[in-house]
């Protein structure tokens, strides 16, 4: 396995069917759009077909069209999720985890959580049935984290010198100010 980066990637999905388009956008209209829920995951994941192999979901457009992640690609780099609302930024790391999850096998798609908050990934993650896909959750600040960022860069060389497959690993640090102090 090695270290990915994700990158946003063109949605694969099948034409959506037209819709008609106001000529101009009156406050009725306006009102009637933000009344529209958006899709919950399940939705999302029912209209999803064909989906490319290491692929996860990072959240939905307001045309209810997802923003699709191929964690294969090394080229674009990292991707940083910042946000002043803690529970914004949390949430949307655990969607792309549990899509991440949903979408691949474990033997295509694995995850590394380094938190300050360790205890609030675990109770997330524990009724759900994406387990076999984490390598571990472990706090930032402890001696783990600093081992498995050792880990993740040999597998990332290994991998760079065409020496290592396996699958994705998606690093997820949900802090990065603490990760300073490593």
């Amino acid at each position: 396995p090695s270290a990915v980066t994700a990158a946003v990637a063109p949605a694969a999905l099948p034409p959506a069917p037209a819709r008609p388009v106001p000529p101009v956008a009156t406050p009725a209209t306006v009102a009637s759009t933000a009344l529209i829920p958006p899709p919950t995951l399940n939705e999302v994941l029912e209209r999803l077909r064909g989906l490319p192999p290491q692929t996860a979901i990072l959240g939905v457009c307001d045309d209810r069209l997802p923003v699709l992640l191929d964690l294969a690609d090394p080229a674009p780099g990292a991707l940083l999720v910042a946000s002043d609302q803690r529970e914004y930024r949390q949430a949307l790391l655990r969607v792309l985890v549990e899509t991440s999850a949903m979408l691949n096998s474990p033997r295509s798609v694995q995850f590394l959580v380094l938190s300050s908050h360790p205890e609030e990934w675990q109770e997330r993650l524990q009724d759900m049935q994406i387990a076999r896909h984490c390598l571990g959750i472990e706090h930032i600040s402890e001696g783990n984290a600093e081992r498995w960022l050792v880990k993740l860069a040999g597998w990332t060389d290994q991998r760079r010198k065409g020496a290592g497959g396996g699958p994705a690993v998606l690093l997820v640090v949900d802090d990065l100010a603490a990760m300073l102090d490593l």
